[in-house]
């Protein structure tokens, strides 16, 4: 028998079913429609990245549905301001993956600049201009702990994504714990965060939010959001050689191939919620209306988890039934529980299959999903009108065959 030094590189691996393990119920905004407009508008405004690339990439990110599932309950400017930043936070996280750390620094500078001198800053560099429009709207109703909050936090984003850049030019792979500190710096999930506040209106004293068991909650939120983009980006990120991402972390220090690596980091997803849960359980009592508030936040990092799992989460790959297949070279495409929860029209969206099957019928909630084989290698799913229901969680295949299908992301 071969040694397992001798295995072949690993080709495909099959991704834990996060869906089925989040429970919290899925709200969307309903200014999701309109705010995307105007953040397009926004972002795009004058000579504002004519790159077609990157207009192609606004589209991919999808961050409209994004916002409109994490904030489902702000009014429509308030959701602007939060979709402008996310959009604008995800631009900013693209350009820092190929700067060297002196470029990191000097975006950091000149959006810190803006954020902690808005009234004083003249720079007229793009993102400085960008940075000062969205945050004069943030502050006319954020409560002073909020904007705190917000700009503390998105220092630590850019100390956190220097760091990231000078292990990535020494070709450093950290350790697990020293990653995971890291990384919850790099989501931009903490300022995210401070954006529920916002959002909400809220006005929560510091010592609640200081609070053990509200930053355990805090931190099981971005734990789960970091971790799970991390196994669903990680087909993408390996095929560009980036290692910031703790798939490879895990094996490197664990000693684990890619799918153990894989069910190591699921595992510790579903740590995370459950955490999250029995955090929540727990939680004291400050007074009638900071417990409304807090109920309120702590609800706003319940819709950050199944809003980003919903979202981020490939179809090909929930339950027991799909495998993603590596690609190496070029990112494949993504067609997510999420895209499939949003359609209120028949679509037919295309996917790869192997050879030998028929037909696979599928539900999500109460609605069937039929696959149905085209040739060889090629099928359709379609969905009914109205379409999914946006409570529904799972993706469940019924077994008309003796093992699963392979499913090629191309």
């Amino acid at each position: 028998m071969a040694s397992s030094s001798h295995k072949a590189p690993a080709t495909k691996f099959v991704l834990p079913d996060l869906v089925s393990h989040c429970d919290f119920p899925l709200r969307v905004s309903r200014h999701r429609k309109q705010v995307t407009g105007e953040t397009k508008q926004w972002l795009f405004k004058g000579d504002n990245l004519t790159n077609p690339k990157i207009r192609e990439r606004f589209h991919g990110l999808k961050c409209g549905t994004l916002t409109a599932m994490c904030y489902p309950d702000a009014g429509c400017p308030q959701l602007r301001v939060c979709n402008d930043f996310l959009t604008y936070l995800f631009h900013l996280d693209n350009l820092s993956d190929d700067m060297d750390t002196h470029g990191t620094q000097t975006t950091a500078d000149t959006v810190l600049n803006a954020l902690y001198h808005p009234h004083t800053d003249r720079s007229q560099a793009r993102v400085a201009k960008m940075t000062r429009d969205y945050y004069k709207r943030m502050v006319a109703t954020a409560s002073p702990g909020t904007q705190r909050r917000f700009i503390e936090t998105f220092d630590f984003f850019f100390q956190s994504v220097t760091q990231q850049a000078m292990d990535r030019d020494a070709g450093v792979i950290p350790d697990l714990e020293s990653y995971i500190a890291l990384r919850r710096d790099t989501s931009g999930c903490k300022p995210s965060f401070a954006l529920i506040e916002y959002a909400n209106n809220l006005d929560i004293p510091d010592e609640v939010m200081e609070h053990p068991l509200l930053m355990s909650l805090t931190e099981a939120a971005n734990d789960l959001v970091t971790w799970s983009n991390d196994i669903f980006s990680y087909n993408v990120e390996q095929s560009k050689g980036d290692t910031h991402n703790m798939i490879p972390v895990v094996m490197s220090e664990q000693g684990l191939d890619l799918q153990a690596a894989i069910d190591f980091v699921g595992d510790m997803c579903k740590g995370s919620i459950d955490r999250f849960n029995e955090d929540r359980a727990q939680l004291p009592s400050w007074g009638e209306k900071v417990d409304r508030d807090v109920a309120v936040y702590v609800d706003g990092l319940a819709d950050w988890i199944v809003g980003c799992v919903l979202v981020c989460y490939p179809v090909t790959a929930v339950a027991n039934f799909a495998w993603a297949v590596l690609c190496t070279g070029r990112s494949p495409p993504r067609v997510t529980l999420g895209r499939l929860a949003r359609q209120s029209k028949p679509v037919v969206l295309w996917t790869c299959f192997p050879p030998g099957y028929d037909l696979i019928q599928l539900r999500v909630g109460n609605f069937p999903l039929n696959i149905d084989y085209r040739g060889d290698s090629f099928g359709s799913i379609e969905l009914p009108s109205p379409a999914v229901a946006p409570h529904s969680r799972l993706l469940r295949m019924d077994k008309h065959a003796q093992k699963p299908p392979t499913t090629y992301l191309t």
